[in-house]
């Protein structure tokens, strides 16, 4: 063997102990959360991507796409995907990536609620788009994504909540969602809320959940300013984050409007009359609220429908910091759209009692020196037979000029429910058309508890506006073999407690399979037990007890979030409840 050879095979040896003389190392670009921005500019938007090189190496070329989406979490892509090329970086040096889009090319804005925006007070108009955007790149020995979800919403200090409304459509957790808010500044608030705009959010949220995110500035938030924080939701353990700016602004707060805190309403025992109740709060801590007026109209049952006819006219006063202000109006059923159509319900002169509810709308406008509000609630029950046949409510002809998505969300375990048309039998498409009508159709398995109660939503969208239908499932023994007075499978605990939140009382369902000592108590939110509602020694077997809202002493129980608990020698749980007075 020659020098020249031996010269070789060390220096060989040498670039392989060292890992840098025949393959020269290569660094990764990153894309940070704070290098991704965007602006609108005319009739377009222009994103800004900073990919950065913070290594001492130099990277290699990459290629990728930018995808926009709805605003939300966990959402498919919206139109096509964008691309963009990435030189090769020098080590700790940058690159900005400049993509402009059509506004029409990109998906409409979220609804918002309350935000300020054309009332006569000195705030900005908001131009921002509300959305997301998937960021993929690939190259030589690299690849990365980022999902970027990003909204800004007006909110007025010392006034009512602001929303702005959120889509989680891919994630198909059974075990839904669990969601936290972090990085609020002082003097701000946010929560999830339902459809309705009012109800809070449980925790986790179902598969396919839609909502708001509702937030409020108290009275001493500077003017202007801006907090942004997160909103995460986890799906199977992966994070999805929402960062949303609040941005303060002088909304003549001295005046601002009372917020609608609770809508419901009940057949009066032994009478063809409705009661409606109204529950208007002001949760400000030091300011009063402006006096509004307004009205209240009934629709029938479904989304997006006509008045029918007037409930009444309103007036609140003034409201004192942390107080409330109740509204009742008396209906006679003959003055309301009758009842909707339901099949397959358990026959009359069964063992099922049979439902006064009146299955309906009301569309509730009003107006005051904080700008004006509208509210529209649409609410029925139905009863299902646990382990028979499926009950069926009609749906009226919905009013909208175009085709609309529709979703389910909020079904408990061993219920299922789809929209069928007016055959009773063939699927609803979906969207469906516009002015379709047709059924919601429930079945409840035979393990479902008896007596029981679910609560769940039927969304519908009319130009990206949400239509929300909430429904009450409740469970009958039907004489359906195997299913009713069977203890079989029945499992300890809390079934269902209805309604949720409450005005008032509330009936708590639950369960114990076997012959054991049992409480069922009611706590709040600082682990103070309030009231017991029942203790002693239970046979196995079904109950049902009324909460009537009020402490061990008699007294109204402040409104707030409650837990329920039972628990037995070996065993307990709990369900929270929600209280609005």
């Amino acid at each position: 063997m020659s020098r020249f050879d031996h010269a070789l095979r060390y220096l060989a040896a040498l670039c392989l102990g060292l890992a840098v003389c025949l393959t020269p190392a290569i660094a990764s670009v990153s894309l940070p959360h704070s290098n991704i921005d965007w602006s609108t500019v005319g009739d377009n938007v222009e994103f800004h991507l900073r990919f950065i090189n913070a290594d001492a190496e130099p990277t290699g070329p990459v290629s990728g796409t930018l995808t926009p989406q709805e605003f939300g979490v966990f959402l498919p892509g919206f139109g096509s995907p964008r691309p963009f090329d990435i030189p090769p970086l020098a080590p700790d040096s940058f690159f900005d990536v400049f993509i402009e889009i059509p506004l029409a090319e990109l998906p409409q804005n979220p609804p918002e609620a309350n935000t300020g925006d054309g009332l006569d007070v000195p705030c900005p108009p908001g131009d921002h788009w509300d959305g997301n955007i998937d960021v993929l790149w690939n190259g030589a020995g690299e690849q990365g994504e980022v999902d970027y979800h990003a909204g800004e919403l007006m909110v007025c200090p010392g006034g009512g909540a602001s929303l702005i409304h959120f889509r989680t459509l891919t994630c198909t957790s059974p075990a839904g969602m669990t969601w936290s808010i972090t990085g609020l500044c002082p003097d701000f608030n946010a929560i999830l809320v339902e459809e309705d705009m009012i109800t809070p959010a449980p925790n986790p949220v179902p598969p396919g959940w839609t909502g708001y995110i509702s937030v409020t500035a108290a009275a001493g938030a500077a003017v202007p300013d801006t907090c942004c924080f997160q909103v995460t939701l986890f799906c199977d353990g992966v994070p999805g984050v929402i960062d949303l700016c609040a941005i303060t602004c002088d909304c003549g707060t001295a005046g601002s409007n009372p917020d609608l805190g609770a809508v419901d309403w009940e057949t009066l025992p032994g009478t063809d009359i409705v009661q409606f109740h109204l529950r208007w709060d002001n949760p400000s801590l030091t300011e009063t609220t402006s006096m509004i007026s307004g009205t209240m109209n009934s629709q029938e049952f479904g989304a997006f429908m006509p008045d029918f006819g007037p409930i009444g006219q309103f007036d609140v006063p003034a409201l004192a910091p942390d107080s409330f202000f109740d509204i009742f109006f008396e209906v006679a059923l003959a003055d309301l759209p009758p009842n909707p159509i339901t099949q397959g319900e358990p026959p009359p002169g069964g063992p099922c009692p049979t439902s006064d509810h009146w299955d309906g709308n009301v569309d509730i406008a009003w107006d005051g020196s904080g700008g004006p509000g509208q509210v529209n609630y649409h609410f029925g029950d139905l009863t299902v037979c646990a382990g028979g046949g499926a009950s069926l409510i009609h749906v009226a002809e919905l009013v909208c000029p175009t085709d609309m998505p529709w979703t389910i969300s909020g079904l408990c375990q061993d219920y299922s429910a789809i929209l069928v048309d007016e055959d009773q039998i063939t699927p609803a498409p979906n969207p469906v058309p516009p002015t379709w009508s047709g059924y919601i159709k429930v079945t409840a398995a035979a393990g479902a508890a008896v007596p029981d109660t679910c609560c769940f939503q039927v969304t519908f969208l009319c130009e990206n506006v949400p239509g929300v239908i909430d429904l009450c499932a409740i469970t009958c023994d039907c004489g359906t073999a195997g299913v009713g007075s069977s203890l079989n499978g029945l499992k300890f605990g809390i079934h269902s407690v209805f309604p949720n939140p409450t005005g008032g009382s509330s009936t708590v369902n639950f369960a114990l399979p076997t012959a054991q000592q049992a409480k069922l108590e009611i706590y709040d939110v600082g682990g103070r037990r309030v009231r017991t509602l029942a203790e002693g020694s239970f046979e196995a077997g079904v109950y049902s007890v009324m909460w009537d809202g009020q402490d061990a002493a008699g007294r109204p129980a402040q409104p707030g979030i409650y837990f329920i608990r039972l628990a037995s020698e070996t065993q307990s749980m709990s369900k929270k409840l929600v209280l609005r007075r």
